[in-house]
């Protein structure tokens, strides 16, 4: 997905939900890959299928974490907040669950949260920079741009 060939992607998930029609992990893939393209009803649907094909999924935070970014890709920060912050009970150290809790927090103008967070967020990936998130998440270039304005206004700088 980090080519940013998202239709593609989608394809290839789809793929893998036809010869596995119940593959937890693939329909939650093709979520995940509708919030990167902006299209967060759709994700939804697929990360709630993920879901109800494995309620008690290894991967359940990873998950639950999807819907953290459809929700802001939604703008709807505060539901992407309470996500964010259910996919860290499951699994604290998820990288892309702190990233969401950060911008979520920033775009629900909570800057001292989102601040924190980012202290946190550094703290785990010390190499994170504007730069490398254009460069290493397959965000289409709206949502690319809300999730770097997210990442500004908690303090992150190139």
């Amino acid at each position: 997905m980090t080519g940013r060939r998202l239709d593609e992607a989608v394809r290839h998930f789809h793929t893998a939900l036809d010869l596995n029609p119940s593959f937890a992990s693939a329909a939650a893939f093709v979520g995940f890959t509708h919030t990167f393209d902006g299209r967060s009803a759709q994700a939804m649907e697929r990360l709630e299928q993920a879901l109800r094909f494995s309620p008690r999924d290894p991967l359940k935070a990873i998950f639950v974490a999807g819907f953290s970014q459809a929700h802001y890709v939604a703008g709807r920060y505060q539901d992407a907040v309470k996500r964010a912050e259910e996919a860290l009970d499951l699994r604290p150290g998820l990288l892309g669950a702190h990233r969401m809790l950060c911008v979520s927090l920033a775009q629900a103008q909570r800057i001292d949260e989102a601040t924190t967070a980012l202290r946190t967020l550094r703290q785990l990936q010390p190499n994170l920079s504007l730069a490398w998130i254009r460069q290493s998440l397959p965000y289409a270039p709206g949502p690319m741009e809300r999730f770097v304005e997210g990442m500004r206004k908690a303090g992150l700088a190139e």
